[in-house]
């Protein structure tokens, strides 16, 4: 008799990335957390901050190792400001 086992998924580690802003504008945060969902990194926890001359997220994000991380964090850099 054949067993299967099913695949396992690597555990999910969390981390916190910090996103400084010089310039909010309408549609930013979207843009943001679409580049992290888009890595398939999942937001657990989000707290947004604005000013006048400038916004700060800080973000925990589930991430299931360094690469993954590292391309989270390549999407936020290329969402235009």
């Amino acid at each position: 008799m054949d067993v299967e086992t099913p695949a396992l998924e690597p555990p999910k580690r969390p981390v916190r990335i910090a996103v400084y802003i010089g310039n909010d504008r309408p549609g930013l945060l979207s843009e943001i957390t679409g580049a992290i969902g888009s890595k398939n990194g999942n937001i657990t926890k989000a707290e947004v901050t604005v000013t006048d001359d400038r916004a700060h997220q800080q973000l925990r994000v589930e991430v299931s190792d360094l690469n993954q991380l590292q391309d989270i964090m390549t999407a936020i850099r290329d969402v235009p400001t």
